[in-house]
């Protein structure tokens, strides 16, 4: 996923959402600052499986998506490489 990122929007930062409790807390930190009326241009591309994103929903609701797109192979391939 993150290389057809790469491919088709390389001026738009991506980062891959995953990990432990703490390394998803470090990333929405240091990627994803809070914004009262939406997610900002400069906000990073999220690459992230359905159940990072159930299990963080109360932090990603903050945020007011444009689009969501549920990448499914990223829960079950382990990172592929497309």
């Amino acid at each position: 996923m993150m290389r057809l990122v790469s491919r088709f929007v390389p001026s738009v930062t991506s980062i891959i959402y995953h990990g432990d409790k703490v390394a998803r807390a470090e990333i929405r930190r240091k990627f994803m600052p809070k914004t009262k009326d939406a997610v900002s241009p400069d906000f990073p591309i999220v690459v992230t499986s359905y159940e990072m994103a159930m299990s963080d929903a109360k932090f990603l609701a903050h945020y007011k998506w444009k689009y969501v797109v549920v990448d499914e192979v990223m829960g079950k391939a382990n990172f592929i490489n497309f």
